[in-house]
């Protein structure tokens, strides 16, 4: 009898353990919003960004590339993470 008890507390060691396991394995929930950004394309050694009124942001999605130098509107998802915002371009236009 003794040894079936010392087995179930075993068990439920091993049990809450795999679940403590599990549980930090998961993924916190992103931080992303949908917004519209007006500001100046530039091109710099993080790659292609828009350097706007309330920060600077890194672009994904769409080159870019051929608007550095205009002012645009981009509108997309924001992501921030360890350096930085990043928007992943959905739409974009050039500012008037």
């Amino acid at each position: 009898m003794k040894k079936m008890i010392n087995l179930v507390v075993c068990a439920m060691l091993i049990s809450f353990f795999a679940a403590g396991m599990v549980i930090a394995q998961d993924k916190p929930a992103s931080k992303e919003t949908t917004v519209t950004v007006t500001g100046a394309v530039e091109k710099t050694d993080a790659g292609i960004c828009i350097k706007a009124e309330d920060g600077v942001y890194t672009v994904a999605g769409q080159d870019l590339a051929a608007m550095v130098g205009k002012k645009v509107k981009a509108t997309g998802t924001v992501t921030e993470g360890p350096k930085g915002k990043t928007l992943s371009v959905t739409a974009v236009e050039e500012a008037k």
